[in-house]
């Protein structure tokens, strides 16, 4: 079993600015790692997650998953969870990874 990424760098406060990861993230992730053997025979070299939140997901495939030739993008519409994505790969010692924030407009959103 792999060990879920740190997110100790959050407080109650950033929680209400994102959402706190709950038993669907981590159903994710069990999932993820049921499923490894299968992910790394398809030699992913892009990864890409929309609605990142914290962080979590995106920093867990990142430190277990793929090799550091693999290209990440954390999308999401909250400027505040692409900085706490930030936040988390920096706080796992993940690096060259991005979170792209989507402004919308005009999308009758």
């Amino acid at each position: 079993m792999f060990p879920t990424p740190d997110l100790s760098h959050f407080t109650r406060n950033d929680y209400n600015e994102i959402y706190e990861p709950d038993a669907d993230t981590f159903l994710l992730l069990d999932a993820l790692e049921l499923k490894l053997n299968k992910i790394l025979e398809q030699k992913p070299f892009i990864i890409l997650e929309f609605g990142c939140g914290s962080g979590l997901a995106t920093t867990f495939i990142a430190k277990h998953f793929c090799p550091s030739s693999c290209l990440f993008f954390a999308i999401d519409m909250n400027p505040y969870a692409c900085y706490s994505t930030r936040r988390t790969f920096q706080q796992n010692n993940v690096h060259n990874k991005h979170c792209l924030n989507i402004i919308q407009r005009g999308c009758g959103v």
